[in-house]
Order: structure tokens, then sequence, then C-alpha cells
């Protein structure tokens, strides 16, 4: 997997112009881009979501970043609450299943105890709330 390269049918990755700071919780959230990059010499999956209404924090922004690997990583256990389903026998993992669908996730704060560095993420997929 290289820097960037989008897979799975969701080509419009949009940059994050800068980090945020929101309350630690659980909020829904759309899915609206996602890539494979490499980061710190790991495959990722780095997936944008922006949070809907009625939170006040409705249009932020956020990423995910999900470990690529076997079956028990992050990114497979995601794949597997986007999809409802675990994956068929050779079937490829492609991001494109969570294209479009309002998840219930959590978001927490990365770089805790870091003033000027911290920044919210979301940390884990809990549910799908809407969506294909």
């Amino acid at each position: 997997m290289s820097r960037g390269r989008n897979q799975g049918g969701l080509e419009d990755f949009v940059p994050i112009a800068e980090y945020c700071l929101i309350e630690e919780g659980k909020y829904s959230a759309m899915c609206k881009d996602a890539k494979f990059e490499n980061i710190h010499a790991k495959p990722r999956a780095v997936i944008g979501f922006e949070i809907f209404p009625p939170s006040k924090h409705a249009g932020t922004r956020l990423r995910y970043y999900a470990v690529v690997g076997g079956p028990a990583s992050k990114y497979s256990r995601a794949w597997v609450t986007a999809a409802g389903r675990p994956p068929k026998l050779g079937e490829k993992m492609l991001l494109d299943v969570f294209k479009g669908k309002v998840f219930t996730v959590t978001v927490e704060t990365a770089n805790k105890g870091k003033k000027d560095r911290e920044y919210s993420v979301v940390r884990e997929l809990l549910a799908v709330e809407a969506g294909r």
C-alpha cells in the first residue's frame, strides 16, 4: 500500500485543515472519505467522519486510524461492524463498505496531557445507525 492511495471506491479524500478538540463521548458520525496509508511504517486505514446533528459539534470532521492486519486487527473489527458480517472466504475488505453510513462512534482525545498537541479522533466504531 502506498501513501495516499485510495481503494474501494472512496476517491475524494478530504484533508482536515486543522486538528480540533471536542468532548470525549459517543456521537453519530457519517463516513465521508477513506484511504489506506503507511503511517510509522505500518499500513493503516484512515477514515474521515463528520459528526451529525443534533450534537453541538455537528459538521466537525474527525479521523479514525486503524492498523490493517489479520482478522483481529482494528481495521478488521471495524470492517465487520460496517458490513454487518464477517468477510467471505477470499473477499477483499475494501473501504467502500464504510461509504455513506452513519455510525455510533466513540471520540477520544489523542496525545492526552500534551496541552498544545491534543486533538480528537474517532477511537471506535460501535454500530451502524443508517446507510447502505
